[in-house]
């Protein structure tokens, strides 16, 4: 091999400094990012060490084990040389995906996982979208940030749209047709599960949480009490002495607001008894004429034996609200009350 002059030696290696100069010119023009420092939020929180371009535990971490006593001498045999090839070029495949594997997470700024995290908390916070985006983050693997992030905000755009699609199909099966009714139904809902959670917190002093029948049960008994309390008492009408005995607090349901159906679909088509029992239970106008279609059909298709357990089972709704509905018709008289003997016959 003919040995290069001392001349030629140093234009190459000005050659290759000045390209060297450049080359880092043009990374800097084209990444004005700053530069990461060897800083606790670097350092403990990633394991990144930004001035030795490498993290505390690489991939392949005991890659180098593996030839740090390799040596490669004139006297080697033809066998050996081409074992110790191929020890080297497995170390060079584990080099290349310890370097894929840097790309990937300087590419797409897994660093700043603070600064991510709460980019994901504030941007997608329903658990469905949360899940979505666990379970296609290993795609990020094999595609770009942008490539990535496109599929990402694809496929939540698409999940929020099958969410929809599934409340507007919840809707057309409670029998809510426009938007307005839906918003009455959620803002129903959440003051439903409002006094729910209310409900089950633990109650100060002595007040027993009852249910809803036994608490008309316990007004019911207590008002005929009353009723009778005068007649028996030598007090007459007078307020009877007060006895030391322990208080009894009821918790009776307080009454839901009347629902305003002026703006409702169908309401030109109630009458005004109608009207005020749509209001006292809360049933759109709609929704009302459904049922009363259902009742009535079921009743003569009967022959008139349609029993009030019978219309509970028909409709989906609060068997409170169907009973007081079937009560409500009996008065009207467009359904008879049957007796036990007939009920059971």
């Amino acid at each position: 091999m003919a040995i290069a002059d001392e001349e030629t030696m140093r234009e190459r290696k000005r050659r290759r400094v000045q390209s060297i100069e450049n080359r880092s010119q043009n990374s800097t023009q084209k990444n004005p990012t700053k530069v990461l420092q060897s800083l606790p939020a670097n350092h403990e929180i990633a394991g990144y060490m930004p001035n030795r371009y490498e993290f505390e535990t690489e991939y392949e971490n005991d890659a180098e084990l593996v030839i740090k006593d390799l040596e490669l001498n004139e006297n080697d045999d033809p066998q050996d040389i081409e074992m110790k090839t191929y020890v080297l070029e497995i170390y060079n495949k584990k080099l290349n995906k310890r370097f894929e594997r840097k790309n990937l997470i300087f590419e797409h700024g897994l660093l700043d996982f603070r600064k991510n995290k709460a980019i994901e908390e504030e941007k997608y916070k329903s658990k469905e979208e949360k899940e979505l985006i666990n379970r296609i983050r290993p795609f990020a693997q094999s595609l770009c940030k942008k490539d990535f992030d496109d599929l990402r905000d694809e496929l939540i755009e698409e999940l929020c749209t099958r969410l929809e699609i599934r409340k507007l199909k919840e809707y057309r099966q409670m029998g809510i047709m426009t938007l307005n009714e839906a918003d009455k139904y959620e803002k129903a809902k959440a003051q439903k599960e409002a006094n729910r959670e209310l409900a089950a917190r633990p109650h100060n002093g002595h007040t027993i949480p009852l249910s809803y029948s036994s608490d008309r049960l316990a007004v019911k008994y207590f008002s005929k009490m009353n009723e009778h309390s005068p007649s028996s008492s030598p007090y007459g009408n007078k307020t009877l002495p007060a006895v030391a005995s322990p208080v009894i607090r009821l918790n009776v349901r307080k009454q839901p607001q009347a629902l305003d159906l002026n703006d409702e679909e169908g309401v030109h088509l109630l009458s005004e008894a109608e009207r005020r029992l749509c209001e006292t239970l809360r049933i759109f106008p709609k929704s009302y004429l459904v049922i009363k279609e259902t009742i009535l059909k079921e009743w003569a298709r009967s022959g008139g034996t349609l029993r009030r357990r019978q219309a509970r089972g028909l409709i989906r709704i609060d068997v409170n609200k169907t009973a007081r509905i079937y009560d409500f018709f009996i008065e009207m008289g467009w359904i008879r009350q049957l007796s036990e003997n007939t009920s059971n016959n």
